[in-house]
């Protein structure tokens, strides 16, 4: 799926978000699992067992996504063309 362009529920646009949130979780997972590991898989952040700890929130936070039904509809989408 392609990232979602607007908030399903309030209609706020969130595309431009959804590319840097991905871009920022990637480069954050990067630097906490270190080169060896590859950061687009998502089985390896936050996990319990893993030592990589960092918050989405903090992410979306700092993109200024602060209302829940944003940030679901961000944390929601699966792209799924990494997976295939």
């Amino acid at each position: 799926m392609l990232p979602p362009v607007r908030c399903i529920s309030c209609g706020r646009p969130l595309g431009d978000k959804a590319v840097l949130y991905r871009i920022i979780r990637r480069k954050m997972a990067a630097n906490a699992l270190g080169d060896d590991a590859d950061p687009r898989n998502p089985t390896l952040v936050g996990m319990p067992g893993v030592p990589v700890q960092f918050s989405m929130g903090e992410i979306l936070d700092r993109l200024g996504v602060t209302t829940s039904h944003c940030r679901a509809t961000l944390l929601t989408n699966m792209e799924l063309i990494d997976h295939f």
